[in-house]
């Protein structure tokens, strides 16, 4: 019973007390799994990724053949820019069900942020593979292929993911910084100009269209873009 109402809790956002309704089922009874899972997932929910990690050790030592509560502990430390533990845990899961897209493109994560881009863009083919409309990974690659200078194909992915989502504001940036360093400096122009449009304190934005103006001739409207940039962050000036 405590352990439905948690269930419940948890699906309506009141993460909190979900947790309240876990513990009580857990005192009553220590092995189920479910409850330590899903409290796992409502610390993290909160930001509390030390104790969710707590749960979900309990949850895979009660359970280890479950893919998912693997997976699970490995976005918790790669939360915690603990990457190399994180592959640990998408590796396993993985072998335990290797059609899960998201623990590929999870673990290209891990990889891109320790650096590895070459090894990122391999898992994220894998996860792009299993699942064709997952935006994330698409971007994700761009950016692999972007740390590696290889900005057309950066556009490309760029360009796959916001077909996905017309929504994703840094990937107009993302893709203006490749058309910047292809040159193409009006492109460039006009990705920042879309993502400015979606936010208008994007301070990053406003300082790289004025570096891209500045590089046209265009003196005047490269002041005040950058006076921009400067007026919203500091560092900018």
């Amino acid at each position: 019973m405590l352990y439905t109402q948690g269930d419940y809790l948890q699906q309506q956002g009141r993460q909190k007390d979900a947790i309240a309704k876990f513990d009580g089922a857990i005192g009553i009874d220590p092995q189920l799994v479910g409850a330590h899972i899903n409290r796992g997932r409502a610390y993290f929910s909160l930001g509390q990724i030390e104790r969710a990690i707590q749960d979900f050790d309990e949850a895979i030592r009660l359970d280890p053949r479950d893919a998912l509560y693997h997976s699970n502990r490995g976005s918790a430390y790669a939360t915690l820019g603990q990457f190399r533990r994180a592959i640990q845990d998408f590796d396993e899961s993985i072998r335990l069900n290797p059609e899960r897209a998201l623990d590929y493109i999870n673990r290209g994560g891990a990889y891109f942020s320790l650096g590895q881009n070459e090894r990122a863009i391999k898992e994220f083919d894998v996860g792009i593979r299993l699942d064709p409309q997952r935006t994330t990974a698409y971007l994700a690659r761009g950016n692999a292929y972007f740390n590696l200078g290889q900005y057309q194909r950066a556009i490309q992915d760029y360009d796959a993911g916001l077909h996905l989502d017309p929504r994703r504001t840094k990937a107009y940036l993302a893709r203006g910084n490749s058309y910047f360093n292809l040159g193409q400096y009006q492109r460039a122009i006009q990705d920042y100009g879309i993502a400015i449009s979606f936010n208008v304190r994007y301070a990053l934005a406003y300082r790289n269209r004025g570096i891209a103006f500045a590089n046209l001739g265009q003196a005047a409207n490269a002041k005040v873009d950058l006076d921009k940039a400067c007026q919203l962050d500091q560092k900018y000036c």
